[in-house]
C-alpha cells in the first residue's frame, strides 16, 4: 500500500509516492483512465499507475473511493475542468477559478472564445493547460449570461445589381432578423470599388449610395443583435462602362473593314487569337447568305480564342456560325467563359454534307463584362465564319 500526493501548485501538477522523488507534471496527462481498481496516469514519459487502495491526498486533501472516483476527482481539480455528469447546475466562475488553483483568473466575456481541440475546449492559465467538453461550456457560458447563449442574427443585403452606363446611384436595402432577440443597429460599408462613393445612411437597413461611377462595388451589410451577436452579408453592383455593348456582329473569316448580311453590318474580327483564316468561293448550302460563310477561321490541331470585352452584364444568346468543308468527320470542343456548350462537335456529321452552314446557338450569362469563346481541336479540324452575340432568345440575322 502506497502513500500518494498528487498537488496543483503555481508551478505545475507534482507527483510523490511514499515520500520519494517530487515530480513535475505538465499540462495535461496523455492518458488518464481506470483499469478495474487501477488509476492510470501517464504524462511527460512518466508512469505513475496506483491503486484505490493507496492513501491518496488530493491538493492536501485526503481522498479515498473507487479508481473511478479518485480518477473523476484528478479530472476536475487537477487536469480538466469537465462536467461531472451529475446533470446539476453549472458551476460559477468563481468555483472554476478555485479549481485552477494558482491564482489566474480568467475574464469570463472570453470564455466563448477559447480554441476547440478534438471534443475539448482548452484554456490556458498560469502554467497549466485545462480542458472541458463541449457540454460544459455551453452550460457555463449559460451561466454566466444569466442563463441562455445568444443566437447570431441573420442578414441579406440584397440581389447583385447590374445597372447601365451613366448610373451614378443607387439603393441597398438590407433585410435582417433575430432569432432570440432584436436587432440593434446596421451598419454599411464599401468593401472594394472604383472609388469611395457616399452611403447616405450608412446605420439604416436602407440607404442610397451617390457619386458612383463605372465598374464593379461590393458593399457590406453588418448587422449586431441585442445580445452583442454580428452577422454580414455582401452585395455586387456593377456600373457597365460607357463602351459597353448588349451586341456583337462578327464576321469571323473577315480581318479589316465591315461587310453587310440581311441588313445587319459584321465587323472584321479583331478579337481572335489562334487559327488562320481562309477563303472558299465555292458554293454553300443550308443558308441564304452564302458570302458569310466564304471566309472563315481555322484550325486543325491548335484552339481558337475569342475575346470579347466590354459587354454589359446581362442574358445573352450566342449563335455560333460553322461551315463544313469536306466529308470528313471533325470534333471539336467549346466552352463559352469556361462552361462547356459543345463536347466533340462533329460539323460535318451534324450538318450532314459537306459545304453546308451549320448554327449553334447557346444561352449565357454575362457577369464580368465579357465574353470568351473557346474552340479545342479534338480531331480533324473547325471552321468558324461568324459569330453573333445578341440579346437572350433574339433570332440569328443569318438563319
Amino acid at each position: 500500500m502506497a502513500t500518494i500526493i498528487i498537488k496543483k501548485t503555481t508551478g505545475g501538477v507534482t507527483y510523490q509516492r511514499n515520500g520519494g522523488e517530487i515530480i513535475s507534471l505538465f499540462g495535461t496527462p496523455d492518458q488518464l483512465q481506470t483499469q478495474g481498481s487501477k488509476v492510470i496516469l501517464r504524462e511527460n514519459g512518466n508512469d505513475l499507475d496506483f491503486v484505490a487502495s493507496d492513501t491518496i491526498t488530493i491538493n492536501d486533501v485526503s481522498f479515498t473511493g473507487t479508481a473511478a472516483q479518485i480518477a473523476d476527482k484528478l479530472r476536475d481539480e487537477v487536469f480538466f475542468l469537465e462536467d461531472d455528469g451529475t446533470g446539476g447546475t453549472p458551476e460559477t466562475t468563481s468555483s472554476i477559478l478555485g479549481k485552477i488553483g494558482d491564482g489566474s483568473t480568467i475574464d469570463p466575456d472570453y470564455l466563448p472564445g477559447f480554441p476547440f481541440s478534438g471534443a475539448q475546449f482548452e484554456i490556458e492559465a498560469g502554467t497549466g493547460l485545462f480542458r472541458f467538453k463541449d457540454s460544459y461550456l455551453i452550460a457555463l457560458i449559460q451561466a454566466n449570461s444569466g442563463g441562455s447563449s445568444n443566437v447570431a442574427p441573420t442578414v441579406n443585403s440584397g440581389t447583385d445589381q447590374n445597372l447601365a452606363s451613366g448610373t451614378t446611384s443607387t439603393t441597398l436595402t438590407a433585410t435582417a432578423s433575430d432569432s432570440d432577440g432584436t436587432i440593434a443597429s446596421y451598419a454599411w460599408t464599401r468593401v472594394s470599388g472604383p472609388n469611395t462613393p457616399t452611403i447616405a445612411s450608412p446605420s439604416a437597413a436602407t440607404t442610397n449610395v451617390t457619386g458612383m461611377v463605372a465598374g464593379t462595388y461590393v458593399f457590406r451589410c453588418t448587422v449586431t443583435d441585442n445580445a452583442g451577436g454580428t452577422k454580414t452579408d455582401d452585395i455586387s453592383v456593377t456600373i457597365a462602362s460607357a463602351s459597353a455593348v448588349t451586341s456583337k456582329f462578327v464576321d469571323v473569316g473577315l480581318t479589316s473593314g465591315t461587310t453587310t448580311f440581311n441588313g445587319q453590318v459584321f465587323e472584321a474580327d479583331t478579337y481572335a487569337s489562334g487559327g488562320s483564316t481562309y477563303t472558299d468561293a465555292g458554293a454553300v448550302t443550308g443558308t441564304s447568305y452564302q458570302d458569310a460563310y466564304k471566309s472563315v477561321r481555322f484550325a486543325t490541331s491548335n484552339a481558337i480564342t475569342h475575346s470579347f470585352p466590354s459587354i454589359l452584364n446581362g442574358n445573352y444568346t450566342v449563335h455560333i456560325h460553322y461551315r463544313s468543308f469536306n466529308t470528313n468527320a471533325n470534333g471539336v470542343n467549346v466552352t463559352i467563359n469556361g462552361t462547356a456548350v459543345d463536347t466533340n462537335l462533329n460539323v460535318y456529321g451534324t450538318a450532314g454534307a459537306a459545304n453546308k452552314a451549320l448554327i449553334r446557338s447557346h444561352n449565357v450569362v454575362v457577369s464580368n463584362g465579357q465574353i470568351t469563346i473557346l474552340h479545342t481541336v479534338v480531331f480533324d479540324q473547325v471552321n468558324i465564319a461568324a459569330i453573333e452575340i445578341v440579346a437572350q432568345g433574339t433570332a440569328s440575322k443569318l438563319a
